[in-house]
């Protein structure tokens, strides 16, 4: 601790009098005295005068005859800057006593919550508020406890013990690509190396259940350090149990990624897991739920898939410009001033949610469905090259449509002015029912321009012989019909 600090509790050292055994004992780094307090809680403020940093905490039991009935099982560390707003940092319960004058630790921090950085979501995982995968090409894997942390029973061994650490995406396990290595500072059995259960077993993507196929360190803290040789999507992850030993195997563990090993993220903690007894099987998978950021560069892959479950939002940074796959799901995308996402529509879906803010929308390579899709945040709605917009929205202010390539075959009702650049194109259901009437778009104005464009476009669409395509144009909508013409007669 820096030169200064102090140590204080409302109740010191207790109720009776304890002489010297007061709290800032609990900091001096001497370990044959103690701090003893008689009510419970009676938490114990250390004051470091000026900011620390730190990863990683551990205390020291007493020395004294009454130490196994007064040693903590459960307890919570927590930091402030202030000493008035404060935020839990790790928490523990049920503890095992480790006996008298002994090291309680070390414990990583767990903190409640954690930021993951854009650069790490994962392809499937573009709802942004919660994330639901990850991408990155190192993973680090610490265990904090196991089932029983004093193995009293089996083998009588401390340490911890398990087969795989399994990675999955959509409930598919993802291999391990052929290059990837481990590193664990404890070594395998022991930090000599001495028996056959190297940490590459954890990721040869074997859970056969044979007796050697498992990681066994001796050392409880030894993080595994996996390096996948190349950037890994998943958005849940698992253990398989080792096929003997149940008292090894791990209850608490901290999951990192980082694409450096410099910066680690911390996606995921668990604190006395409920683990399968069975041997050779899979505990968990648990899913991932991370919050996320704001979008400022193209960083989802443009093949993504994309679901904006409800409750989520998408956000894209003011001039963002990004790229996602078919878009799906009931959440909101939120674009900031001058933000544009392009949905690359390579496969069919359906998106019922809500724009917002004032940035662009642009279909492109296939169809995209809207049902019921509030588009008050698109200001700008662009059919690029191959995109065909399909369903029903709304939208509440003024709208500008650009035909770049694309089609049409929506039903959207603009409260505002509706504007139309380029040629309109629209385009028929595969499985139409002729005769066959949509309207297009209602509007509070058009100009006319935008009229004679959307009147223009019933000539450019293909229609089964026998049939004529029109749209009538009205001030305040644009209705497409497909129908047989009618017999005309000329009477004189």
């Amino acid at each position: 601790y820096p030169s200064g600090t102090t140590a204080t509790a409302p109740f010191s050292p207790g109720s009776k009098d304890h002489g010297d055994d007061k709290p800032g004992n609990a900091i001096n780094g001497i370990l044959s005295d103690r701090w003893l307090s008689q009510p419970i809680p009676n938490p114990l403020t250390i004051d470091t005068q000026t900011g620390i940093t730190f990863d990683a905490y551990r205390w020291h039991t007493s020395t004294d005859a009454a130490t196994p009935g007064r040693t903590p099982d459960a307890w919570s560390v927590e930091g402030s800057d202030d000493g008035v707003t404060w935020f839990t940092l790790d928490s523990r319960a049920d503890v095992a006593f480790v006996g008298t004058g002994k090291p309680v630790g070390p414990y990583l921090l767990r903190p409640a919550r954690f930021e993951l950085p854009p650069e790490h979501w994962a392809a499937t995982n573009a709802t942004a508020a919660t994330l639901a995968g990850v991408t990155a090409q190192y993973l680090r894997f610490t265990v904090h406890a196991v089932r029983n942390e004093v193995n009293t029973s089996d083998f009588g061994s401390s340490g911890f013990s398990f087969a795989e650490l399994r990675l999955m995406t959509n409930g598919a396990p993802v291999l391990y690509p052929a290059e990837t290595t481990v590193y664990a500072p404890g070594g395998s059995y022991n930090s000599l190396g001495t028996y056959p259960f190297p940490p590459e077993r954890v990721v040869d993507n074997d859970v056969s259940g044979s007796s050697n196929n498992r990681w066994y360190s001796d050392v409880m803290i030894n993080p595994l350090v996996v390096n996948m040789g190349r950037p890994v999507s998943f958005d849940a992850y698992g253990l398989y149990t080792s096929y003997n030993v149940a008292n090894r195997d791990p209850v608490s563990w901290t999951l990192e990624i980082s694409n450096n090993k410099s910066e680690w993220h911390v996606i995921d903690c668990r604190t006395n897991e409920t683990i399968t007894t069975d041997r050779a099987a899979l505990a968990g998978p648990w899913a991932l739920d991370i919050p996320a950021g704001q979008l400022a560069t193209d960083v989802i892959p443009d093949a993504s898939r994309t679901r904006i479950a409800a409750g989520a939002t998408l956000l894209l940074a003011a001039g963002a410009l990004e790229t996602v796959g078919p878009l799906s799901g009931t959440g909101t995308v939120a674009l900031a001033a001058g933000a544009s996402l392009t949905i690359n529509a390579f496969e069919e879906a359906v998106f019922e949610g809500t724009f917002t803010g004032d940035g662009a929308l642009a279909v492109s390579n296939g169809v995209q469905a809207l049902h019921g899709a509030a588009l008050d945040g698109v200001t700008n709605l662009v059919l690029a090259a191959g995109g065909i917009l399909t369903g029903d929205a709304t939208h509440d202010g003024d709208l500008a449509v650009s035909f770049a390539g694309g089609a049409y075959r929506g039903s959207i009702d603009v409260t505002g002015a509706l504007s139309v650049a380029g040629d309109a194109v629209y385009a028929l259901p595969e499985d139409a029912d002729l005769p066959y009437t949509l309207t297009l778009f209602t509007y509070a104005s058009a100009d006319s321009a935008t009229r004679d464009a959307l009147a223009a476009g019933a000539e450019t669409l293909s229609v089964p012989d026998g049939y004529v395509a029109t749209v009538r144009v009205t001030d305040h909508s644009a209705t497409l019909s497909v129908s047989a013409p009618g017999l005309i007669l000329l009477l004189r």
